[in-house]
């Protein structure tokens, strides 16, 4: 399922697309951001993979940061919600080239 299926019937998210990819909020939509976390279960899971991710980029020893992605990929693999496991495919695929890029 994809987060637009998620989205919709959902009026309470209508209008937080940016609260989600904001790095800094204001406390009231920190707040608010949290409960939407909450209160939709895959949402939440989405949003931790999204930060899972990003936190690939800040390794520096190649032999963690490939053990990292690894288990990334398995998780996002595992939690079955499309774009990750789309981008899981895409990862594999260029595996090689991504740690290239990283070594130099």
């Amino acid at each position: 399922m994809s987060c637009k299926v998620e989205r919709k019937g959902n009026d309470m998210l209508k209008g937080h697309r940016y609260t989600f990819l904001k790095n800094k909020l204001v406390p009231k939509l920190q707040n608010e951001r949290d409960l939407l976390l909450e209160m939709y279960p895959r949402l939440g899971d989405g949003y931790r993979l999204m930060h899972l991710f990003k936190d690939f980029w800040d390794i520096e020893n190649t032999e963690e940061a490939e053990g990292y992605l690894a288990y990334w990929c398995d998780i996002a693999s595992e939690s079955k919600i499309a774009p990750f496991v789309k981008v899981v495919n895409t990862i594999k695929a260029h595996w090689s080239g991504i740690f290239n890029y990283i070594e130099s």
